[in-house]
C-alpha cells in the first residue's frame, strides 16, 4: 500500500480481519507471557475477553503446534509448584488439573511421574513437621483432625495410615 492509494470494499474486510487476528493473538500471546496455562483455561480466558470460539479454536491450534501451548507441560509445571509449595498429594492434584480441564490420561500421567512409590510417605512427614502435628500420643480428636488434614491435602487413606503408625500418632 502507498499513500493515496484507493482500496475496495473487500480489501479494507481483509485488512480489518488481519488486524483483529493480530489482537487476538497479542492477547493470547500477553496471557502466557504471565504462566503457563491449559488450552481450556487460555480459551475461557479469550472467551471472556469477547473474542468468538471460531476466532479463538485456529488460534490455539497455532499456539500448540509452535510449542506455546501444551498441556503436558502445563500440567508438570502446575504439579512441580503444587507439591513445592502446598505439599498437595496425588488427589488434590488430580482435582485441580480437572478443573482446569486437562486431559485426564495426561493427569494419570503426571500424577505418576510425580508420586514414585514412597514420595506421598515422604510428602505426609514433612507437612506434619512443618505444621508441627508430630503430638505425643495423641487423643482421638487431634488424630481425626491430623486425617481429615492430610485427606483435605490428597494423600490415600494407606499412606496417611503409615506414616501416622510410623511416628505413633495412631495405635
Amino acid at each position: 500500500m502507498h499513500p493515496g492509494d484507493l482500496l475496495e470494499e473487500k480489501e479494507i474486510a481483509e485488512l480489518l480481519e488481519k488486524s483483529d487476528q493480530q489482537k487476538l493473538k497479542d492477547s493470547a500471546l500477553n496471557l502466557l507471557s504471565y504462566r503457563v496455562r491449559s488450552r481450556a483455561e487460555l480459551k475461557r480466558r479469550l472467551i471472556d475477553k469477547g473474542w468468538t470460539i471460531a476466532e479463538i479454536d485456529p488460534l490455539l491450534d497455532y499456539l500448540e503446534s509452535k510449542g506455546y501451548l501444551n498441556d503436558l507441560e502445563f500440567a508438570r509445571t502446575f504439579t512441580r509448584d503444587k507439591i513445592k509449595l502446598k505439599h498437595l498429594g496425588p488427589f488434590a492434584i488430580s482435582a485441580e488439573l480437572m478443573r482446569f480441564q486437562v486431559d485426564k490420561t495426561i493427569i494419570k500421567q503426571v500424577v505418576k511421574e510425580f508420586y514414585p512409590e514412597g514420595t506421598e510417605v515422604k510428602l505426609i512427614g514433612e507437612l506434619l513437621d512443618k505444621k508441627s502435628l508430630s503430638i505425643n500420643e495423641p487423643d482421638k480428636k487431634q488424630q481425626k483432625k491430623i486425617i481429615d488434614f492430610l485427606t483435605r491435602k490428597g494423600f490415600a487413606w494407606e499412606h496417611i495410615r503409615t506414616v501416622m503408625y510410623e511416628r505413633k500418632l495412631i495405635k
